[in-house]
């Protein structure tokens, strides 16, 4: 009896034959390029999803941003106007020289502050406001009312208020009072206060009859 001996090629040349014969008709393994696109693919759209979640934080925190300022200064313009309503006397500007239809601009640096004393259920006090452009800023001060205009000693803030003043509105463009033509209004004093926001296009408005200018 002989024995025929395998050389090792031939095995391994047998064991490939019979690897092909075991394997599924149509079945076959992916190609470099074909897992190159699909990894491509799937880099490209988590790409496009991240930035849409940027794009929507973004627009999220900006209308946030847009209703704090908003409601910051309805705020002021409320504070505003219910202290003009029970307002004294008008110290700045002058109103005798400040002409009906003319806006005032109260900016740091560039103008005095609205000034003017009204009456609080614990008694009579002073108001300031004035803009900060470079801040953007509305802010408001109170004062006791020994306060003199043109006597810095007599510039001493209430109890509780910050020296430079609060900050009552921000992302301020501009800030202007109106002094109302009175032939319009019957005769009657009013104030007008316009706050513009620099997020939204249209100023807010806010009108006030004083009692004495």
């Amino acid at each position: 009896m002989s024995v025929r001996r395998v050389s090792g090629s031939a095995r391994a040349r047998r064991r490939e034959r019979n690897l092909l014969r075991s394997a599924r008709p149509g079945c076959r393994g992916l190609t470099l390029i074909e897992v190159l696109l699909t990894g491509a693919l799937f880099a490209m759209v988590l790409f496009m999803v991240g930035d849409l979640m940027v794009l929507a934080c973004r627009a999220n925190d900006r209308a946030g941003r847009q209703v704090t300022e908003a409601r910051s200064a309805t705020a002021t313009l409320d504070t505003l106007s219910r202290e003009l309503r029970a307002c004294t006397a008008l110290l700045w500007p002058n109103p005798g020289a400040w002409a009906m239809e003319s806006p005032y601009s109260p900016e740091k640096g560039k103008q005095e502050p609205l000034v003017f004393r009204f009456n609080t259920t614990a008694g009579e006090s002073v108001a300031m406001y004035w803009i900060d452009a470079d801040a953007g800023t509305v802010c408001r001060l109170l004062l006791k009312s020994t306060f003199v205009l043109g006597r810095p000693t007599t510039y001493l803030a209430q109890p509780g208020e910050a020296g430079g003043g609060r900050r009552m509105a921000f992302s301020v463009k501009s800030f202007e009072i109106w002094r109302t033509d009175t032939s319009k209004t019957g005769g009657l004093p009013f104030i007008e206060a316009r706050l513009k926001l620099r997020s939204v296009a249209d100023p807010l408005t806010i009108s006030a009859r004083v009692i004495s200018l």
